[in-house]
Formats: C-alpha cells, sequence, structure tokens
C-alpha cells in the first residue's frame, strides 16, 4: 500500500486549508521541509504538493514588492524554490519508494506562459496564436488590420495583469500612474479601466515580460461569455465546469468575479465535443508532465477548441477536493 503525504500551508484558502479532516492522509508544511520535521512514513509515499502561499507571499509577490505584476522573476524564484524542496524530499526519504501526484520539477512550468506553450505546441494542442513583437508600431498595425489581442503577464495568473486591444477600444485591469504601471496587491478586484489609444502605457506594457496572443471569436451565450475548467487526475477526467462573467468584464477568473457554473448551462454542446474537450485536456496535463491539474479550455463560435492554460494548483470547492482525495487513496490501495 501506497501512502499519501500531503504538503501545503494553511494560507492557501484556495485548497490546503480546505482539508479538514484528512484520516488516513499524512499531512506536512513546506516549514516542515525545510525544517526536517517531515514524518516517518512506510515505505512506499505519494507525495501531493499545493500551492506554497507563504514562500510565495514572502519571497515572490509580498507586501513589499514593488515591481511590475507577473515579471519573470516570478518564474525563476518558483523554480529555486521546487528545485530545492524536491532536494530536500529526495534527501529525507531517499531509501523510499517515492512516487508525485505532481513533481516539483514540472510544477514551475505552468507559471511560465511562454514555456507552458511550447510544451503544448510540441504535441500539436491548438492554443492561440502569439506576437512576439515589442514593437508598438506594430501592434497598432495589427489592430488597424482588425486584430483583437490580449496582452498578458507573462508569469501571473487568477486574471491578473491582463490587457485586450482591438481598434477602438483597449481596457486593462493594470494600473497607470504617471506613465508607469503599478502593481496592486490583492487577488481579487482587478477591475479593467480604460486605457484606449494611451501610447505611452502600450509603450510602457511592452517593455514588460508579456505575451502577446489573439483573443479568440468565442462562443457566447445571451451577453455572457466563458470557458471551460477540466479538472484530470493521473491521465483521467475528473469532473469540468464553465467559469461565467458578463461579455463585458472580459475575463472568466472565478478569482476576478466570474461564476462557477455547471454544463447543463451550455445546452447546445454536444457529446463528441465534450469527448474532444476531455481528450485535449489529458493529452494538455500529460504534456507537462503533471498529474494533476485544472485545464482551461476555451470554445470559438464553432466550437473549435483551444487550450489558454493549465494550472497545476486550480481552486477547488471542499466537494471537489474530496473527490480528488478518494481517487487519490483509492489507486494507492
Amino acid at each position: 500500500m501506497r501512502e499519501t503525504l500531503l504538503i501545503g500551508d494553511i494560507e492557501d484558502k484556495y485548497a490546503f486549508a480546505k482539508l479538514g479532516d484528512t484520516e488516513g492522509l499524512y499531512k506536512a508544511s513546506y516549514d516542515d521541509i525545510l525544517d526536517n520535521e517531515l514524518p516517518e512514513i512506510p515505505h512506499k509515499i505519494s507525495i501531493f504538493p499545493f500551492f506554497p502561499m507563504r514562500y510565495w507571499n514572502e519571497h515572490i509577490e509580498g507586501r513589499y514588492y514593488y515591481g511590475v505584476y507577473g515579471n519573470y522573476s516570478f518564474y525563476t524564484k518558483f523554480r529555486s524554490f521546487w528545485e530545492r524542496i524536491n532536494n530536500l524530499l529526495s534527501e529525507r526519504y531517499f531509501w523510499q519508494d517515492i512516487t508525485y501526484v505532481n513533481h516539483p520539477l514540472n510544477i514551475p512550468i505552468c507559471r511560465d506562459k511562454e514555456l507552458m506553450k511550447s510544451f503544448l505546441k510540441r504535441q500539436n494542442i491548438r492554443i492561440p496564436r502569439s506576437y512576439y513583437t515589442r514593437n508598438y508600431h506594430q501592434i497598432i498595425s495589427l489592430l488597424e488590420k482588425g486584430r483583437k489581442l490580449f496582452v498578458k503577464a507573462r508569469c501571473g495568473s487568477m486574471g491578473k495583469g491582463i490587457t485586450y486591444l482591438e481598434k477602438g477600444m483597449w481596457q486593462s485591469n493594470l494600473r497607470f500612474h504617471e506613465n508607469s504601471i503599478i502593481s496592486r496587491k490583492s487577488d481579487k478586484g482587478w477591475e479593467f479601466n480604460e486605457v484606449t489609444d494611451n501610447m505611452d502605457f502600450l509603450k510602457d506594457l511592452l517593455r514588460t515580460d508579456v505575451v502577446i496572443e489573439d483573443a479568440i471569436d468565442t462562443y457566447s451565450m445571451d451577453g455572457e461569455i466563458f470557458d471551460i475548467r477540466v479538472i484530470i487526475l493521473k491521465n483521467e477526467f475528473l469532473y469540468m465546469y464553465p467559469r461565467i462573467n458578463r461579455a463585458e468584464k472580459i475575463i472568466t477568473n472565478i478569482s476576478q468575479g466570474a461564476k462557477r457554473g455547471t454544463m447543463s448551462m451550455i445546452p447546445t454542446m454536444n457529446e463528441s465535443t465534450i469527448n474532444d474537450i476531455k481528450r485535449i485536456a489529458v493529452k494538455s496535463v500529460s504534456a507537462l508532465g503533471l498529474g494533476f491539474a485544472g485545464v482551461d479550455i476555451l470554445l470559438d463560435k464553432d466550437f473549435g477548441i483551444y487550450v489558454l492554460e493549465v494550472n497545476a494548483f486550480p481552486g477547488l470547492t471542499e466537494e471537489m477536493l474530496k473527490i480528488v482525495l478518494d481517487k487519490e487513496k483509492n489507486k494507492n490501495v
């Protein structure tokens, strides 16, 4: 029998803090790893890492961080942390049979959108087209030709640090003050503001670590937009649900005000499309070398499927978390 060790921080209110009673499971914090205070566990161990919220808040996006949100240092610091965690776990349980739900060295791939997209492209998974120019004249030219673009913080998440551009309408949830982009200090409340034709903003934005990609002309319902979050565990589909928001809100992140819905709210989706979504989600998680992740999928007006992101730490309700842990325990028996 393989025992499961859950590692996380109580500050991770999106998942780890919801665990409650974990009978039959071992729990530890990242501080326990760093202090060499991990529990004694029988020979076979399955390690399930949750988000390291304390480290993130103290060393990457803390209260005294004044850089531009989502820059490349977010990824490099995150990667260094996971390399250290991997080394410490390997030393502590060096003689034991260890497997990981998500291997520490693969987790950081999700933090760098450019790196993540390169892994998906290698497997011929369809993603929005990217643009690598940082010339604002070329961006304006694309808009004049009818292109609609998203400019996203390269190493951001939760719908933070996003700008939408189309001819005659520019919207951004970044703050811009005295010709400089300013990062907010919260996870929620990143409201979009009008920045149409503000060339100073565009020039400054293009100097930051961003990814630029086509805004897909999506399937919508009665003035609402949605994407689909698909949860995958060990190459198996667990469940999916739409994240729904009013079209004028631009993005569908629950952390920024979207609502979690049910698949019955998208009545025109046929079984073939649903099966394709499941298949592509499994393939996407596998492409990143992960065992557990949430895949964000967008449908265009013809129900074409695009993968937006893969998230190694998807926000989970208590009910969803129970399903994941029950599945993991059953696999380890």
